[in-house]
């Protein structure tokens, strides 16, 4: 979900960047708050990868 928001955002910023959406620019979100859902998608890939792994232990295969 939050890799969607990183990826659409840059069209949604481009629709409330438009001189009719002027009252929609609060909605914008900071530069921060980008690097940290950047940072966050890093953190939860490496728990996704960690979950995976074992999980994976305890089905068996055949």
């Amino acid at each position: 979900m939050i890799q969607r928001v990183l990826v659409l955002y840059p069209a949604v910023e481009g629709f409330l960047r438009d001189h009719e959406q002027s009252n929609l620019r609060k909605h914008l979100l900071p530069n921060q708050e980008l690097d940290i859902l950047h940072d966050l998608i890093q953190v939860l890939e490496i728990l996704h990868t960690v979950q995976e792994l074992l999980s994976s232990e305890r089905t068996p295969t055949l």
